[in-house]
């Protein structure tokens, strides 16, 4: 008498305990991108896995269902998102950088290069706090020559910006003397 199992079959064993669902798909460790194969029963089995171990491959000869590309592709959904929050975050800070004031043409048709450092080193460290305008947010407000009002000597608003002061923290170990007096000159001179 013949003996049935339904215990995990082994290579050898018959087919006849598995239901037909389970002899239609399985699991095939492979990384090879498309496998015909002629079993020892002498049915051909064709699968294409990627390299997922898991993906499902069809057992009963015909190619699998479209739909099972998509098991290759789960990923997709994640990398989609992470590429479109990579995109809004870089349009943000390209939009935000557009609304710190630009600095003015000199007569020479170009303009300063200290300012345009000084406005660059504004973006990056300071319109966070006062805002792209120098209109105050978390920071306080510092345009409209409030700068030249409450710092009338230069070598002072150098100083607030190098040691800082209350809740703002100092530059000194981040900018140098040269990034400090380009930021200075352009909340002075175009805030």
């Amino acid at each position: 008498m013949k003996r049935t199992s339904t215990s995990p079959r082994r290579s050898g064993s018959s087919t006849a305990a598995y239901p037909r669902s389970a002899q239609t798909t399985r699991p095939m460790a492979t990384s090879s991108p498309a496998t015909t194969k002629t079993m020892s029963d002498g049915r051909r089995r064709w699968g294409r896995v990627g390299s997922n171990p898991m993906a499902q491959v069809s057992l009963d000869g015909d190619p699998p269902a479209p739909h099972c590309a998509m098991l290759r592709c789960r990923r997709l959904p994640h990398r989609l998102l992470l590429a479109a929050l990579i995109a809004a975050i870089a349009a943000a800070g390209a939009c935000a950088a557009d609304d710190v004031p630009e600095v003015p043409v000199g007569p020479d048709g170009f303009p300063d290069r200290e300012l345009v450092a000084g406005r660059q080193v504004y973006i990056d460290r300071c319109a966070n706090c006062h805002g792209n305008d120098g209109g105050g947010g978390r920071g306080t407000k510092i345009s409209d020559g409030r700068m030249i009002t409450q710092y009338p000597n230069v070598a002072d608003q150098v100083e607030v910006i190098a040691d800082g002061v209350r809740s703002m923290p100092a530059f000194a170990e981040v900018l140098d003397a040269g990034e400090i007096m380009a930021v200075v000159r352009y909340t002075r001179e175009v805030l």
